[in-house]
């Protein structure tokens, strides 16, 4: 056999043990042989372990008790007392001291008309708000979920054809070792062999390191340990689509709940804007008062209307509007840079697939 031969078997088997030290040392997924797992099962259990999807969901139920409470009266206000004569003794019952009484209020506070629809507005955008932002997250979870699933598929597909051809460039090798030890066949042919051979083990312990980092991957995005036993991924259905690709990247557009909560956050900057400009109005205090007294005199009440006086308008209500003006500014640019990145990125997804259908056509 000459060096060059005997170099190649030595480098080849120095090949191999390293792989299968490699293989030894990696701590992984274990591999569920025989087991399969499917797309709608990780999706599921995605959404019902993922930390951010049970943050958001709270988030949209918290802002959803919020509008009653935006909506409610203020609490009334009881007061109660006793006025008295002089500061010598308590001249209550005394027949000369006709001004010593006990006394009771009750006040309530009536905000100026369409404050309160206002405020319920405001917080009904809010909770939308926060609702369409919840279902992006799902959405975005979902899609994690997705790449991964499809990826591993694909790592697994490839390791699949990868023993494929490790066995038939071991057929290979034998029938070159047979040929050459008959004396038909030429030394380099056998070389030939083992060296396809052994790049092709390379390439399946690198593929299945792939496998395996996917997996913990999928476990991650799913609420699971990274090293948690997974199946493998089962043949994904196929899936009809009876519409083009521009009217799914529009439909996307329009039906985004990124872009959904810009608008309800505008709706709100809006409504924060009128609720603002209410505010130069008064309050009204409805009270009413009982005062019981003694020695035969006949008890007293009386009614009261009280409203604020906004005299201070240059330092709050005033700020206060310029304020909401300058957030629903802020709200409609969010919301315009928010439609122009959907935008750019369906022009994005547009010219990939005329270039996808165009590279195909020209296969």
């Amino acid at each position: 056999m000459s060096f060059i031969a005997r170099l190649m078997r030595r480098r080849a088997a120095a090949l191999v043990s390293l792989l299968a030290l490699l293989g030894s040392l990696l701590p992984v997924a274990a591999f569920c042989a025989g087991e399969t797992v499917s797309l709608d099962e990780l999706i599921a259990e995605g959404l019902r372990n993922s930390p951010e999807i049970l943050a958001a969901q709270a988030r949209a139920e918290a802002a959803g008790y919020r509008i009653p409470q935006a909506m409610s009266l203020p609490d009334p206000m009881f007061m109660f007392g006793y006025q008295n004569e002089g500061f010598q003794r308590l001249t209550l019952g005394n027949a000369d001291a006709s001004q010593s009484m006990g006394m009771s209020n009750l006040s309530q506070m009536f905000p100026f008309w369409g404050k309160r629809a206002l405020k319920g507005e405001m917080a009904a955008r809010d909770a939308e708000s926060l609702k369409a932002l919840y279902t992006a997250g799902k959405l975005r979870v979902v899609a994690q979920i997705k790449v991964v699933f499809y990826d591993l598929f694909l790592a697994y597909k490839t390791l699949d054809i990868l023993k494929e051809r490790t066995e038939l460039f071991s057929r290979i090798e034998d029938a070159a070792q047979s040929r050459y030890a008959s004396g038909t066949g030429m030394q380099q042919e056998v070389i030939m062999a083992q060296t396809e051979k052994y790049m092709i083990l390379e390439k399946e312990e690198m593929q299945r390191q792939r496998v395996q980092a996917l997996q913990g991957m999928l476990n991650a995005a799913v609420g699971r340990r990274a090293d948690a036993p997974l199946g493998r991924p089962a043949l994904p259905a196929a899936t009809p689509f009876g519409v083009t690709l521009e009217e799914m990247i529009d439909m996307a557009g329009e039906h985004s709940p990124e872009v959904k909560s810009k608008q309800k956050m505008v709706e709100g900057a809006e409504a924060k804007v009128k609720m603002a400009k209410k505010e130069y109005y008064p309050d009204v205090t409805v009270g009413a008062s009982y005062f019981p007294r003694t020695g035969g005199l006949v008890d007293m009440w009386n009614l009261t209307f009280t409203v604020n006086l906004p005299i201070y308008y240059r330092t709050k209500q005033r700020q206060a509007l310029a304020e909401a003006q300058a957030g629903l500014s802020e709200a409609r640019r969010e919301l315009a840079a928010t439609e122009l990145m959907h935008r750019v990125r369906r022009e994005g997804e547009l010219l990939h697939g005329a270039g996808g259908g165009q590279a195909h056509e020209a296969l």
